[in-house]
């Protein structure tokens, strides 16, 4: 299993409506290929972290899954003040199967 694990700033006082954003664009998401599972935590200062779970790497760099991303920016992109820097990782441990 991989993650894609993105890291942006939110918009000072707009962390509900990037939330609800992020859980609308999960519908997008739901539709691609090897998706598992998301989450997004913000924490006190307005730092955020999506994390996107994916069965395998090759299902987390398809073109389709890209483009399942820009699909996903227009939902979130107003409320983040920074660009979202990403990161791949392979899960090394995970506690419940998804």
């Amino acid at each position: 299993m991989y993650a894609r694990i993105g890291r942006f700033e939110v918009v000072e006082g707009k962390e509900k409506e990037l939330a609800e954003g992020y859980k609308k664009s999960l519908d997008i998401l739901r539709t691609q290929k090897g998706y598992r599972d998301a989450i997004l935590m913000i924490d006190p200062d307005g730092n955020a972290l999506s994390v996107t779970l994916w069965d395998s790497k090759d299902y987390l760099e398809t073109p389709m899954a890209t483009e399942t991303v820009n699909k996903m920016l227009p939902l979130v992109s107003p409320f983040q003040k920074t660009k979202p820097e990403f990161t791949i990782c392979e899960v090394a441990v995970k506690d419940r199967p998804v």
